[in-house]
C-alpha cells in the first residue's frame, strides 16, 4: 500500500544506512572481532588436534601390548608407552612369562636368573602402582617367587601382604582364600625332593611311582602358584 509520508525514507536509502552503519561499527571494532574469530577458530583446531593425537596415542599402546608375544617385547611396551596401564600390564606379563618359564627348570642358574627377572618386574608393579587390581597381582607374583625360592619365611610375608590387601578390596576374598591356602603348604618346600636310583630293570615301574610321589608336593606347589587369576584392565 502506498504512503503518502512525505518523510518516508526510500528501501533504497534505508539499505544504504545499514551498510553505512555496519561499515562503521566494523570500522570501530572489526580488528578485536577479527582476532576473537582467530583465537576461537586457532584453541578449537589446537583442541581437535590434541584430542585425536592422545587417541591416537592411546590405541598404538595398547595396541603394542596386544602385539606382544614375549617378555623382552613387553618391558619394551612398557619403556615406549606412557599409558600407565599399558606399563603396568606389560611389567605384569612379561614378569608372569618370566615366572612361567621357571616350570621346566632345574634348580640353578637358569632358574634363578628367570625369579630375578620376574622379581625385579613385580617389585616396580608393587611399588609404584596406580590401581589396587596392580598391586595385588604383584604381591601375588612376588609370593610365588618366593615359593620357587622355597625361601618360606618371605614366602609367609608376601602371602601375608596379598591377605591384607584382599581384605580391604570388596569382592577379592579368593585372593585370601588362595594366599591361605597356599600358606598351608609352605612347610613342604622345606622337605627335600629324594629320587630313588633304578638299579634293576624289573623295579623300572615300582622305582618312577615312587621318585614321582616324592617329587609331587613341591612341584604341586610351584605349579599351582603360578596359576593366577585374570587381570582386570582399567585403562588408564
Amino acid at each position: 500500500m502506498a504512503t503518502n509520508d512525505p518523510h518516508a525514507a526510500a528501501p533504497e536509502k534505508e539499505m544504504s544506512n545499514f551498510f553505512d552503519d555496519l561499515r562503521n561499527v566494523w570500522d570501530r571494532h572489526g580488528s578485536f572481532a577479527l582476532w576473537v574469530i582467530v583465537i576461537a577458530s586457532f584453541s578449537f583446531l589446537a583442541f581437535q588436534l590434541y584430542t585425536s593425537n592422545r587417541f591416537n596415542t592411546r590405541e598404538a599402546a595398547w595396541s603394542d601390548l596386544s602385539n606382544s608375544t614375549a617378555p623382552a617385547s613387553f618391558e619394551q611396551v612398557a619403556a615406549d608407552h606412557s599409558n600407565r596401564a599399558v606399563q603396568q600390564l606389560a611389567l605384569l606379563q612379561a614378569a608372569d612369562m618370566y615366572l612361567g618359564e621357571t616350570a621346566g627348570l632345574e634348580e640353578g642358574d637358569d632358574m634363578t636368573a628367570r625369579l630375578d627377572q620376574a622379581e625385579a618386574l613385580y617389585q616396580r608393579v608393587a611399588d609404584d602402582a596406580t590401581h589396587d587390581i596392580y598391586k595385588i597381582n604383584a604381591l601375588e607374583g612376588l609370593a610365588v617367587v618366593a615359593e620357587g625360592r622355597r625361601d618360606i619365611d618371605e614366602a609367609l610375608t608376601r602371602n601375608d601382604a596379598v591377605i591384607a590387601l584382599s581384605e580391604t578390596l570388596p569382592g577379592f576374598e579368593s585372593w585370601a582364600a588362595r594366599a591361605n591356602a597356599r600358606k598351608q603348604l609352605l612347610p613342604q618346600l622345606a622337605q627335600p625332593v629324594s629320587f630313588v636310583e633304578d638299579n634293576t630293570a624289573s623295579e623300572t615301574s615300582e622305582t618312577t611311582e615312587n621318585t614321582d610321589t616324592q617329587a609331587e608336593p613341591a612341584a604341586d606347589l610351584l605349579d599351582d602358584s603360578l596359576d593366577l587369576d585374570p587381570i582386570a584392565i582399567p585403562t588408564e
